[in-house]
């Protein structure tokens, strides 16, 4: 039996198409599973597109049980459009904040970054 030889997805953003840059492990990982190995936004660390966002949606926030906030929802890029993400609940951390995912103007691309603690 050949064994497979794999190519790495490229570094460098592509206009207009979702830029994964995949972890090798994870790759191989799928491989040893029998998978396809095909990049998922999963694995990716930076999704980067010409089309912006639309505007944020309106949501009704119910009161938050304890120690817990709503992570407000967001718009994900998934294959060519934009696909609206609920809210969801997030768990408080003590001297910290939560930063809401979001889509970033650089220069008129549009990179999503992924939601986090900040401290305050």
């Amino acid at each position: 039996m050949q064994t497979p030889t794999w190519r790495l997805p490229q570094t460098q953003p592509t206009v207009g198409r979702i830029t994964c840059q995949c972890k090798l492990e994870s790759l191989l990982q799928r491989w040893r599973l029998g998978a396809i190995a095909v990049p998922v936004v999963s694995d990716a660390k930076t999704i980067i597109v010409e089309v912006a966002p639309p505007p944020a949606r309106v949501e009704v926030v119910p009161a938050a049980p304890g120690r817990i906030c709503l992570g407000p929802g967001y718009w994900e890029w998934r294959g060519h459009k934009h696909v609206w993400h609920d809210g969801y609940w997030v768990r408080a951390r003590h001297g910290h904040h939560w930063k809401p995912d979001g889509w970033v103007d650089r220069g008129g691309r549009w990179e999503f970054e992924r939601g986090r603690y900040e401290r305050y």
